[in-house]
């Protein structure tokens, strides 16, 4: 998290107590930026509401910021509908509302990097957590994970077009693990549940257990 700003809306002048139903109100927001911001990176812009005991009610990818001759030049969010060219294909579908269409390994420096290709099957209308796990084998425990929304937690489902094809990179430390011995798997649950996890499928429409796909075997 490079900057944030908390605050009621209108820095405080325009508490969402007083609202009124179907109006617009503009919320102009300060952030501020280290002048010795790297202009290799580029970042992604969210909008979070949430109440005083901290309980999310809504977060939005806006877009992002990348550098162009020497500034900030931000770029809104629009959906992708088309699969890159070159990555290893999966078929996978995680319960009505998720489908795995492919992903791209590779590692580096005692990491490892996986992009995952996920495509909205219906309207995003719950949010869910999306989990990967490194595994010492099929049925061993997990060596890494991440648990979190899509997008390092920057494009919850909720918001996904249906149709759409995301995008979701994934760095997990894999020091001690040969690229030839990486066994992942990957997989949603509700928020507020992560017992729940959504039911599997193959490609096939072969039901899997633990609510877990496995790629990247070697």
């Amino acid at each position: 998290r490079i900057a944030q700003c908390d605050v009621q809306p209108g820095y405080g002048y325009l508490p969402s107590g007083g609202w009124r139903a179907g109006s617009w109100l503009p919320d102009r927001l300060a952030l501020p930026l280290s002048p010795v911001l790297p202009q290799s990176s580029h970042y992604d812009l969210l909008v979070t509401l949430y109440d005083a005991a901290g309980t999310t009610a809504l977060t939005r990818r806006l877009g992002e910021l990348h550098w162009e001759d020497g500034a900030l030049v931000f770029v809104e969010s629009e959906p992708q509908f088309t699969l890159p060219p070159g990555i290893e294909s999966a078929e996978a579908r995680f319960g009505e509302v998720i489908a795995l269409r492919g992903y791209e390994l590779a590692q580096d420096s005692g990491s490892l990097q996986l992009t995952l290709y996920w495509q909205a099957l219906e309207e995003g209308q719950a949010d869910y957590v999306r989990f990967v796990h490194l595994l010492d084998d099929e049925n061993g425990g997990p060596l890494a994970q991440t648990d979190g929304a899509p997008q390092n937690g920057t494009y919850p489902t909720g918001q996904w077009v249906k149709g759409e094809i995301i995008a979701d990179t994934i760095t997990l430390d894999a020091s001690d693990v040969s690229a030839e011995e990486v066994q992942i798997a990957v997989g949603f649950y509700p928020v507020e549940d992560p017992t729940a996890r959504l039911p599997v499928y193959d490609g096939e429409e072969r039901l899997l257990l633990d609510g877990r796909f496995l790629i990247g075997l070697r």
